[in-house]
Order: structure tokens, then sequence, then C-alpha cells
């Protein structure tokens, strides 16, 4: 970890927390009418007392975040370097070209994960009933395009600040004290495990989500495995790039996901769907090329 400072020397940034605390705020709104797609208020007051909840929760978790950075290193790696005028050398090429790659490959093993979970539940005469089912209704519902757009930012910037620069970061700095009293743990392994607890409760998250989960056992393993890898992406991105790279690529994801590739498959237009898979290939080639030529020149 870059810093185990006491608290007594902690300088509070208010600039970069009056900045996240309006881009949670922004993000947080911005999931409504998503949410509203799927769940009915049974008064102004429920609305209101959720609105309540939800930005009482930012806040504590981003001043958590904020004084846990300060120790662990984990923070707002672009946010800092713009407040404080002394840029960073981040190549954003470098960590959008990353990105595209992690989004696209980590989509295409989230769909191959649920096939091969349904394959498993037939060979093992399961019930795929409910799994199909549950798909059916979220299809004949499926919201608009401009809904997902939203609600990919809500998740992209709400989620990461929680789990990330808040979860996370507690694990992180939970773990090294632990590591450096004992000195059993290494920054890297301190690192992986914090990403694996947090990656890992940020599935459960999924399981209360506002898209329903088919009520069996296996659909419901799915779903934890599914976010649990994908929290581990973002994890990582934290980790070497910072939250907004993090939130770049959450973001990213659900926008691959719920706006390029579901409703392509859903037209079950073979044409349409080659053209989709050439392009997406295309934009894959190009950003590996993008990283192999910066990985090139800073090797030189």
């Amino acid at each position: 970890m870059k810093n185990l400072l006491p608290w007594t020397r902690l300088k509070w940034n208010w600039k970069v927390y009056g900045v996240l605390m309006g881009l949670y705020a922004l993000g947080f709104a911005t999931g409504f009418p998503f949410v509203l797609s799927f769940e009915e208020y049974e008064s102004p007051y429920v609305f209101l007392d959720e609105i309540l909840q939800g930005f009482l929760l930012g806040a504590v978790v981003l001043s958590m975040g904020m004084a846990l950075s300060k120790r662990t290193g984990l923070g707002t790696t672009v946010l800092d370097s713009w407040i404080s005028g002394k840029r960073k050398k981040i190549s954003l090429t470098l960590v959008l070209s990353l990105s595209v790659m992690g989004v696209i490959a980590s989509s295409f093993l989230l769909l191959a994960l649920r096939f091969v979970a349904s394959l498993f539940i037939a060979a093992m005469g399961g019930d795929l009933s409910p799994a199909v089912h549950a798909s059916a209704d979220l299809m004949s519902n499926y919201p608009e395009v401009w809904k997902w757009f939203l609600v990919a930012f809500h998740a992209g910037v709400t989620e990461e600040i929680i789990f990330r620069f808040g979860l996370m970061n507690l694990l992180v700095w939970i773990f090294y004290r632990l590591g450096s009293e004992n000195r059993g743990l290494s920054p890297k392994s301190v690192f992986w495990i914090s990403n694996l607890i947090a990656g890992f409760i940020f599935g459960l998250f999924h399981l209360i989500g506002v898209v329903p989960v088919p009520d069996d056992l296996l659909s419901k393993a799915v779903v934890v495995l599914q976010n649990t890898w994908v929290g581990l992406l973002f994890g990582w991105f934290y980790w070497k790039f910072g939250l907004e790279s993090a939130m770049l690529t959450h973001f990213l994801l659900d926008v691959f996901l719920y706006v390029w590739m579901i409703p392509i498959l859903m037209t079950a237009n073979v044409v349409l769907i080659l053209a989709w898979f050439v392009m997406t290939v295309i934009v894959l080639i190009v950003a590996i090329n993008k990283y192999s030529a910066i990985s090139t020149k800073q090797a030189v």
C-alpha cells in the first residue's frame, strides 16, 4: 500500500469530496427511470424515503473512502490530478483500450457461463422453467435503450463508489493492518483478498436488484458468480488506474450488454447478429492494437 498515515495527518480535500458527491447524486437520480419500469411506489413518501436513504449512504461511504484512500493509495487518480493541477502520467488511451478489451471478453464469458449453466441444469434433470420464465418476462418488458444508458451511468457511478471506493478500500486497509502486524500478507495478497471479498458481496447484492432473479439455487449461483467476476474486473481497474477507470469500465460493460448485445440477440435476425459480431470483433482488434502500440512504446 502506498500510504498508512495516522488520523491526525489526514488532509481532507473538500473539492474532491464535493465533485464525488455531486457525481453520486447525479448517478443516483439517473437510475429512477429504469427502476420505475419495474417497481411501483405505494406513496410519494416511500419514494422520498428511498432517496434520503440513498443520499445518506453515499455521504457516509464517500466520507469513509476519502479517509481511507489516504492510507491505501486507492483513490481518484484523474480527479486528484485535475483538482491539484499536478498531472499524472496516465494514458487515457491505454485505460480505454484495456477497458474495451475487458468489457468485450467479460461479456462473452458471462454469456458462455449462463449457457453452460443451462446445459448443466438440463443434464442433471433440473427444471429450467424458472429461468426461462424470468428471461421471457424481462424480454417482453425490456426497458427502452435510453433507460439502459441512464441506469448504466447510475450503476457505474454509485456502485463503484459504494463497493470499490468504500467497501474495497475498507477491506484493503483492514487486511493491510493485519498483514503488517503478522508480516504474513504482501500488498498484492491484500489487494486480491480484498477484491475477491468485495466482488463476492457485489455479486450477492445483485440478487436483490431491480431485475428479478429466477427463484432456483443454480440461477442465483450463476448471478453471484457472474457479478463476482465483473466485480473483480472493476476492482483491478480501481487498483491500477483509480476509481474513474472502474466507473468507466462498469458503464461500458452495462452499455455493451444491455444496449448493444442483448437487443441484437433478441431480434434473432442472423444477418443483424452477424453484422453485430463483426463490428464487435473490429472494435476488439482496434483496442488490442492500441494497447500493443502503447505497451511497446512504454517498453522502449
